[in-house]
């Protein structure tokens, strides 16, 4: 059922927890003020006038004592961002704040499922959180270094592409109801859908809505690395569950877990890691979130040269199509010879690898040089394509 339903699931027994009723010192209700100011600054959000603003406010009470057992066993899991030792490339793994320093990093984890709480009259999560570790104690074992310092940790929401992950249909929002097995749809309402907040929740620094549409949406800087040779980060964004402004009077979004595949990116390493990231609503808690955890893992998740995204955005997608995937297992779409596909900054210029340096017109192009004359880039651009089209007759078993 949906959470703002609880209140008619217990009828007046759960009247005795608000003021007004019989017994020792209430708690105390979320009040009709905060309700106007949730209803005022989010149209989306909004309660309308009526007598389910109070009964909505009263629900709320409820599912928090239904809730609390579920919201404390829940694990501290957020995503870390890396570099890998042996490559030099950005890895996303899994970091266990209840774990020994040894065994806090969760190597390869791409895939998030958190449950919601409480805020005033909104079901929102703030988890998982973005780090970025440091200590040696942690990261040595599983063969990962820190990244450097002064750099920023971006992300972007996609519409999973439908060819390699037709479960999704596109949706940048799918929806489990959290019973039977794990099938994704659509939610189940159009107004359903995210909200993901940076900052303060009345005022916020950044904003965005990922409403199901089967389009891409721009994200923005989650953080930024502490100053350094290397940096460290640690920071959380909101992301509240929208409800169904469709019904009259409005209610809450259905139980169940809500989907998204998002993209993160720090600038030094010119690539973009696709994770899974779910938010449960009053579904069943862990055993839910795990069992959606264990879906994906097993049926969406991909390597980055075989998921159909253009990971490192040259325009090339996935083996054999881009060169800088040796096979369809690997795990990035850079190339490690071609100076203008290894994700460096080869020439010093600031810009990394084509399309973004100037001095390179393919992502086969074996020099990057800091602005070439013009015909030097054609001369050097048409070497790399002649020799990207002799790789791919090869791979393809053409003579």
């Amino acid at each position: 059922m949906r959470y703002s339903s609880l209140l008619g699931a217990f009828g007046s027994s759960a009247l005795s927890i608000w003021p007004g009723a019989s017994g020792p010192t209430p708690k105390r209700a979320p009040g009709p003020a905060l309700a106007r100011e949730v209803r005022d600054r989010d149209p989306r959000s909004r309660l309308r006038r009526g007598g389910r603003g109070v009964g909505l406010s009263l629900a709320i009470g409820v599912a928090v004592l239904l809730d609390a057992g579920s919201v404390l066993a829940q694990v501290h899991v957020d995503i870390a961002v890396q570099e890998n030792a042996d490559d030099g490339r950005l890895g996303i793994h899994g970091y266990d704040f209840n774990a020994l320093p040894q065994l806090a990093v969760m190597p390869g984890k791409r895939v998030f499922v958190r449950g919601v709480s409480i805020s005033g009259n909104s079901l929102l999560s703030e988890d998982p959180g973005f780090v970025a570790r440091v200590s040696e104690t942690e990261l040595d074992p599983v063969g990962l270094l820190p990244v450097p310092g002064s750099e920023t940790l971006v992300f972007n929401v996609l519409s999973p592409p439908i060819p390699t992950m037709p479960e999704l249909g596109g949706r940048n929002v799918s929806f489990w109801n959290g019973q039977g097995p794990v099938v994704w749809g659509p939610t189940p309402d159009p107004d359903e859908g995210l909200s993901i907040i940076k900052g303060s929740f009345f005022n916020p620094t950044a904003e965005i809505v990922v409403d199901g549409a089967t389009t891409d949406v721009p994200g923005f800087v989650i953080g930024a690395t502490t100053s350094g040779s290397t940096g460290s980060l640690h920071e959380h964004l909101k992301f509240l569950l929208l409800p169904d402004n469709g019904a009259l009077p409005p209610v809450g979004p259905d139980d169940g877990v809500y989907l998204m595949l998002i993209e993160l990116s720090l600038a030094p390493y010119a690539e973009w890691i696709p994770v899974f990231l779910g938010i449960e609503a009053f579904a069943g808690g862990s055993a839910t979130q795990q069992a959606a955890i264990a879906a994906v893992e097993s049926e969406l998740l991909r390597p980055l040269c075989s998921d159909g995204i253009d990971n490192d955005k040259d325009g090339l997608v996935d083996w054999p199509g881009d060169p800088g995937c040796d096979d369809p297992e690997d795990m990035s779409e850079r190339g490690a010879v071609e100076e203008c596909d290894n994700g460096l900054d080869d020439d010093a210029d600031g810009p990394i690898d084509f399309p973004n340096d100037p001095g390179c017109l393919h992502p086969t192009q074996p020099i990057e040089a800091p602005e070439p004359a013009f015909a030097t880039m054609l001369l050097v651009g048409g070497l790399g394509l002649v020799g990207l089209s002799r790789r791919r007759a090869q791979r393809l078993g053409i003579t």
